[in-house]
């Protein structure tokens, strides 16, 4: 099954009825220390957990774990989250009263420990697709169990399980899979709701002005997730084009070697088997540059589609933001729910930060890849001349030999000229991906967060969030998808699909 079929079609026929836009759920946040217990929560995530406050807080977060829940998902949750990374996925919990609930779950880092939203699926076709994966490799762990096997050994044997079948629907790392279902959840929670959940408020005053601030923000963030749903779509084109072009050189060099040997024979035709020769050995030139090419659309691919993930963090905690503000409003004594904002916009404004990092990053990845797509095409034009002058000299000869050749001529012109007209096309294209979207109004929305903040009389004490060590300037990742597979099932013609698709953003 490719990961476009997953996201697009329902599992299951008892699946609830879709909410409808008015329908849409609030978010529930909680955050905890480095060692997972709660300090803070809001009400939503109360009434969804049915646990008192005072239960908890001061409790381990593992107290709403459903024990069908493979040990090695949060082995590969907890792998990113030591390395300064958010995770998000689908989770099942178990409140007290002993009914069941799906979140998507995003974690993010923070200076003293971790923050958590959940927002009930917009996508309930993917949590159920998560859910069947999730029983299969949670089965396997309770075998291992049973045989006797370590800890440690029971949760490796299931994280790689669950990496395995991810891959079995077109994934080609867990990543991968979070940078596509966050995104999708998102925008699919976006379009039910097409504002922020978080009422418009009339008074004045902080908290106000933390909500003003914060929907203006989700709206400015709408355009930037568009843009990164095109940028992947420009990619799958790219790369499916990349594909093409490795048999069109193929048939150049046929071409080159047969007019070489045909030249070759007749000494009056010096001046063609010059032109023949330097074509040849710039389709040699050429294969190394498209060999090369693969590697940099990875990680373009890569660069835009984690920059989407990070835009729908943004999204969600600019949300969360707003909802939590709001509430400030009617009880303002509160100094848990201030605590709990200031934390928020902490975090939302280190979103930001690396936000604007990656856009940037994604600029000079697409500036590369058109420049090396440009040099593709300026290879190509001094043979195309030559064979094209040739061509001219020889106007008017009626002789055998130049009517045998004039066809394999016209053909490898032909040739030359729309692969010339494509390579022209991806490098516009690609400059279009290093166009940065204007940032100007998003800075400011966060300012005024920060400044609503700052202007609190007794604000809650949050140690500055900094930047992550693990940032460096490579994208490259193992395991990525191999755009030299064949068209028939390759993971090109599966990524082509899935950016395509309707039900795709």
């Amino acid at each position: 099954m490719s990961s476009d079929t997953w996201l697009a079609t329902p599992w299951t026929s008892d699946l609830p009825a879709p909410r409808s836009v008015d329908d849409a759920s609030p978010l529930a946040f909680v955050s905890t220390d480095h060692s997972g217990v709660i300090n803070d929560l809001n009400d939503v995530f109360i009434e969804w957990t049915r646990f008192a406050r005072s239960r908890l807080v001061g409790t381990p977060h593992s107290v709403v774990r459903h024990p069908g829940m493979p040990a090695g998902l949060f082995q590969l949750l907890w792998q990113r989250l030591e390395a300064g990374q958010p995770v998000c996925a689908y989770l099942q919990n178990l409140p007290a009263d002993g009914n069941t609930y799906t979140a998507l779950v995003t974690i993010s880092p923070t200076a003293d420990g971790y923050l958590a939203v959940q927002q009930r699926p917009s996508r309930p076709e993917a949590a159920e697709a998560m859910q069947k994966i999730y029983t299969s490799v949670r089965a396997v762990e309770f075998d291992a169990q049973d045989d006797g096997q370590p800890a440690e050994a029971v949760t490796s044997q299931g994280a790689a399980l669950l990496v395995d079948l991810m891959r079995q629907l077109g994934f080609s790392s867990f990543d991968d899979f979070m940078w596509t279902a966050l995104p999708q959840e998102v925008d699919e929670h976006t379009r039910r709701a097409p504002g922020p959940l978080t009422p418009v408020m009339n008074e004045s005053g902080r908290a106000a002005d933390i909500v003003a601030a914060s929907r203006d923000l989700a709206r400015e963030l709408l355009p930037w997730s568009e843009q990164q749903a095109e940028l992947l779509r420009t990619w799958g084109i790219l790369s499916k084009t990349l594909v093409s072009l490795k048999p069109t050189m193929d048939e150049a060099n046929r071409v080159a070697d047969s007019l070489n040997l045909e030249v070759a024979q007749e000494s009056s035709f010096h001046a063609m088997r010059l032109s023949i020769t330097v074509w040849a050995s710039m389709v040699a030139e050429i294969e190394k540059i498209i060999t090369d090419l693969p590697n940099d659309l990875l990680r373009l691919r890569q660069a835009c589609a984690e920059t989407r993930f990070w835009i729908g963090l943004s999204q969600i905690h600019a949300e969360m933001v707003g909802q939590v503000a709001s509430g400030l409003a009617e009880v303002e004594a509160l100094e848990a729910s201030r605590a709990a904002l200031s934390r928020l916009c902490h975090t939302l404004s280190h979103d930001f930060d690396e936000l604007i990092w990656r856009m940037e990053k994604n600029s000079n990845l697409a500036t590369t890849v058109a420049e090396r797509i440009q040099s593709l095409h300026d290879l190509m034009v001094m043979p195309r001349d030559l064979i094209e002058n040739w061509k001219s000299m020889t106007a008017g000869r009626e002789d055998e030999f130049v009517t045998r050749l004039l066809p394999e001529v016209d053909s490898q012109l032909s040739l030359a000229d729309q692969t010339l007209t494509l390579l022209r096309n991806l490098a516009q294209q690609c400059q279009t991906i290093a166009v940065v979207q204007p940032m100007d109004t998003a800075r400011r929305c966060v300012r005024r967060v920060q400044r609503a903040l700052e202007d609190d009389p007794t604000p809650p004490v949050v140690p500055e969030l900094q930047q992550p060590g693990w940032l460096d300037d490579t994208m490259a990742a193992p395991g990525l998808l191999d755009l030299s597979a064949d068209e028939a099932g390759s993971p090109v013609t599966s990524w082509a699909a899935i950016l395509a698709s309707p039900d795709a953003p």
